[in-house]
């Protein structure tokens, strides 16, 4: 279990959904690198991942968005009281953790898009 969010980037990662028991699990894709390609635009290397928060407390989610299409990760911190914060474009989660992990569910391709496609999820 890993509690240092300096070594995960979580800008612009598509959020898809979220499971709930004691721990709060986020299926989402995980940008991994962005490369300025030779026509001045940017590719993505991205895979589909699994992040876990374990024992999950406090838990609070404030979100809104005129279209309903998913949500974007703007970063996830950590406070020293183990309580942390994802935000998202459209709003916001906070919650307590002792903790979390993160596991690619695919092997990682490159995409002009910031997020996969449903086949390239599949794949």
């Amino acid at each position: 279990m890993e509690t240092n969010t300096s070594d995960f980037n979580w800008h612009d990662c598509p959020l898809y959904s979220l499971k709930f028991d004691d721990n709060l699990e986020l299926d989402l894709d995980y940008i991994i690198k962005w490369e300025l390609g030779d026509n001045n635009k940017y590719k993505y290397l991205i895979a589909p991942a699994i992040l876990v928060f374990y024992e999950v407390k406090n838990f609070h989610i404030s979100a809104k968005s005129s279209i309903l299409n998913g949500f974007e990760i703007n970063y996830i911190k950590k406070d020293p009281q183990n309580s942390w914060k994802i935000d998202l474009q459209e709003g916001e989660i906070i919650f307590e953790s002792e903790g979390f992990t993160q596991k690619l569910t695919k092997k990682p391709i490159w995409s002009d898009n910031q997020y996969l496609s449903e086949k390239e999820r599949m794949i």
